[in-house]
């Protein structure tokens, strides 16, 4: 959708699974303009490691003062450890 937006949009894909992706990211965070959280088909409830490693890259995303769009598994991820900081951004659709 944001290539679709601004197809010169310099996008990186990360997967919080993988620590390397992860140290990567947060280390070159100045790189970036903002972070989209994605939907997933992962349970909050199951608290994998996996799940763990998403929670934990969003809580240090926070740090950095980026801009944020987190969507539905995003979102909750997200929420669940900066739930004061965190707020809805609204999007306007073409």
């Amino acid at each position: 959708m944001v290539l679709k937006l601004e197809a010169k949009s310099n996008i990186k894909i990360i997967n919080p699974a993988k620590d390397e992706e992860t140290k990567y990211a947060l280390q070159n965070m100045d790189k970036f303009n903002g972070i989209i959280f994605t939907g997933g088909a992962m349970r909050l409830n199951d608290m994998t490691d996996e799940i763990k490693k998403h929670i934990n890259f969003a809580s240090n995303c926070f740090e950095y003062n980026k801009k944020i769009l987190a969507i539905c598994w995003g979102y909750k991820s997200a929420q669940l450890r900066q739930e004061e900081k965190f707020c809805l951004l609204k999007m306007e659709l073409i």
